[in-house]
């Protein structure tokens, strides 16, 4: 959080917070239980996105109705 947060005052100081988005990406998750043989890869983590001029605050696409 600490430096996230130092990254946004710093864009805000220069006055290029509105110009700057900020994206996690990951191509890999775990499932919720391991199969014991380590090859329990699963869905993608979740992403981030932040920036000055993101229309934030949402939750986009559909949790599953069951994790079997």
């Amino acid at each position: 959080n600490a430096g996230l947060a130092s990254f946004v005052a710093e864009m805000e100081s220069q006055g290029v917070w509105d110009d700057v988005v900020f994206v996690t990406v990951s191509d890999f998750a775990r499932t919720l239980t391991s199969n014991g043989q380590g090859s329990d890869h699963a869905w993608g983590g979740h992403q981030f996105i932040a920036g000055g001029s993101v229309n934030g605050g949402r939750i986009l696409g559909d949790y599953p109705g069951t994790l079997a």
